[in-house]
């Protein structure tokens, strides 16, 4: 598509959602090695929306960032990405570009009532994390089945009261962006009931890949609403800090 001879080219997807007034909210891309985009070169996304295909070329592109979260209405959106070539003719490579629906950010909280999370890569018991309901958000209309913690499904669930909302929901940069708290003498917390699933610590462990020992990662949990609340999509994040002693 570009090369020493093209300092410049493009690549444009459209996408049908099926809805009309659809929300989109995220644009990712190069979360793969393939992609590269070395010194000099740059990669440009930009997006436009629309509830018909063809009103797609009355609307402004608008530019996006990475893994960043926006908000654009239409059943149809157009993406498109203007690779530019270095002066020396090296080339940007894109990868694996995904176009996602807006999510609801919600609180979620790996190890309620622990701050930082420790997770131990030989571990080989069960990782709890908890959904916080909040007013805002009940998370009895959440589709347990749907519910996904970088990718693995939880091995089961239940509601109950066991964590309190802290922010910020999505963002978060440090092992200490949580919050430390304990039940009262009752056993509550807040009042309000949380989702609380239980995951395999191994299985979890296997979809991080390659760690070190004291890497402080960002885990991502996704899931939807139940069909009858109208199956809409929410992502939150909490952090843990690697440890790989004990446990053998």
């Amino acid at each position: 598509m570009v090369g020493s001879t093209s300092p410049q080219g493009f690549w444009t997807v459209v996408q049908d959602s099926g809805s009309p007034g659809f929300e989109w909210g995220r644009i990712t891309w190069n979360t793969e090695p393939e992609g590269s985009e070395p010194q000099g070169t740059a990669i440009v996304v930009e997006a436009r929306t629309a509830d018909t295909e063809a009103g797609l070329g009355g609307e402004t592109f608008q530019s996006v960032a990475n893994g960043e979260f926006f908000s654009l209405f239409g059943r149809f959106i157009e993406v498109r990405a203007t690779l530019k070539a270095a002066a020396d003719g090296t080339s940007p490579v894109l990868s694996d570009i995904r176009i996602q629906p807006a999510y609801v950010a919600v609180p979620v909280d790996i190890k309620p009532e622990s701050c930082p999370n420790p997770l131990n890569v030989k571990d080989k018991g069960t990782l709890s994390v908890a959904i916080v309901g909040t007013e805002d958000f009940d998370v009895t209309q959440v589709d347990p089945a749907s519910v996904t913690l970088e990718g693995v499904s939880p091995l089961r669930w239940s509601v109950e009261d066991s964590a309190i909302p802290y922010e910020p929901y999505l963002g978060k940069q440090d092992a200490y962006d949580c919050l430390e708290y304990y039940p009262d003498e009752h056993g509550a917390f807040d009042g309000v009931p949380d989702l609380t699933l239980k995951f395999d610590a191994q299985e979890v462990v296997t979809a991080l890949g390659a760690v070190n020992d004291g890497d402080v990662l960002v885990l991502e949990l996704a899931g939807n609403l139940l069909d009858e609340f109208g199956g809409g999509a929410f992502l939150g994040e909490d952090m843990v800090i690697i440890t790989t002693k004990g446990k053998e």
